[in-house]
Parts: structure tokens; sequence; C-alpha cells
């Protein structure tokens, strides 16, 4: 038998696995050789070669009031999903793919993007719908905080991790009944749809809603909605279930 790979390689495996995984949801407008590029949240594909990617409503709904309030401003540009590849360390490919076909479930913030079978096949993530994560259990998520900011921040997505500080609606609620979760962790407006997971696994267990402010106070929490709520929209083009 082979030797065990340490804890800390193991998570460096399931980090890369989940950044390969995320995509920025963006609006794009390209006028001869330039673009304009506008990052709204985070998703991440869980079905290939069907080309499904996850992420919440909110971020769909936020676009599509935009994009009809000002619709001279906005007109002529595309909703699609931009998605990181590494490279060799010096090198990456960034590229920008239409959305197809979107499916929201009206009740819950998650929603699905269909763009179809890319010419790479994206790295998917496991969805755990029998998952019971409990308090104290270190998750992580993935995305661009604050947008897409190359010259401040870099191209890549950033990481976010901590403890799960609560379950809801109780947290003894078996996986089934479960409708979110409290995570300590700093989200801001561009992780919003990002993958909530174990941080040793990979296994998403719940989407980026918002960050928890009291009184105007940001509290450094942030809420996920359960993975339950992405079953039927997810069934676009196949749920990624384990």
């Amino acid at each position: 038998m082979g030797k065990k790979k340490p804890p800390k390689a193991r998570e460096q495996r399931v980090l890369e696995r989940v950044r390969r995984a995320t995509v920025g949801v963006a609006l794009s407008k390209r006028e001869g050789d330039q673009v304009s590029l506008t990052l709204e949240g985070t998703g991440f594909f869980i079905d290939d070669p069907s080309g499904v990617v996850l992420t919440a409503r909110h971020v769909l709904d936020a676009i599509e009031q935009k994009t009809t309030e000002e619709a001279a401003k906005w007109a002529g540009y595309t909703l699609g999903v931009l998605i990181y590849r590494p490279g060799d360390g010096t090198q990456f490919d960034l590229s920008f793919t239409p959305v197809l076909q979107d499916a929201r479930n009206p009740g819950h913030d998650v929603a699905a993007l269909r763009i179809g079978e890319q010419p790479v096949p994206p790295t998917c993530l496991r969805l755990g719908y029998n998952l019971e994560p409990r308090e104290g259990v270190m998750a992580g998520t993935c995305g661009w905080p604050h947008g897409f900011r190359p010259d401040e921040i870099g191209p890549a997505s950033t990481f976010l991790m901590g403890p799960i500080s609560g379950v809801l609606p109780l947290p003894e609620a078996p996986a089934h009944a479960r409708t979110g979760y409290i995570l300590q962790m700093p989200a801001t407006q561009g992780n919003s749809g990002g993958p909530v997971f174990i941080l040793n696994t990979g296994v998403v267990f719940g989407v980026v809603e918002a960050k928890i402010s009291a009184n105007e106070y940001v509290t450094g929490l942030t809420k996920a909605q359960s993975i339950q709520f992405a079953r039927g929209v997810a069934k676009i083009a196949g749920d990624g279930e384990e």
C-alpha cells in the first residue's frame, strides 16, 4: 500500500481542484480589440459535458434588473462565465463563455447556468446532498471578492476559510431538512454564488448567499444556502451528485 498524503498536501490538492472549477459570473462586451468585463458574482461547474454552473439566484436577478433599468448603458453586453485556467506558474488562460440557458429556484437563492460543452473539459465539484457537517468543521469558499480586479489582486480567484458557526434551522437537522449555514468567513459581494465546501475533501454543501451585518457593522460571518436547494435547478443537465 502506498503512503497516505500528508493533510496539508491533500488540502492543497482540494484547493487547486476548487479553483479550477470556480468561475466568475460576468457581463462582457467586445468592441474591436477592446473587451469590457464586469464581474457580478461567482459560480462553479457541477456537470460535464453539459457545462452546468451553479450560482446564487440574486446574482442573476441583479444583472437582469440592472440591464433592464439601464438598457442603453448595457446594450451589447452578454451574460456569461469567466473561466480561469492556471498554466505553468508564469502564464494562465482566461476565457469568457456566454450562457445558453438559466434555471432559477423561485423560493431560494440558488440558480444554474448552462454554457454547453467546452473545448477543455471543466473540472467539476461534487455536491454533498447527504452531508451533515456540524459546527466547528472547517469549510472554504472560492471567488472574486469585490469583483474582477487583476491589477490589484491578480486574475485568479481567492479563498476564504473558516469553521462552520451555525446550522440552520437547527444543529441537529438531517441533511434533507437543512436550509443553510453560518460560516466564520468575511465574504463580500463578489463571493456571492461561490461554492461552500468541506476543506479537506472539496465536497460542496452550500452556496454563498450574503455577508451578515448587524446595525451597519460587518460581523465577519457569512450565510450560505444549503445545497439541497440546488437539486431542481441542477437537473437542467444532470445534478453532479456523488
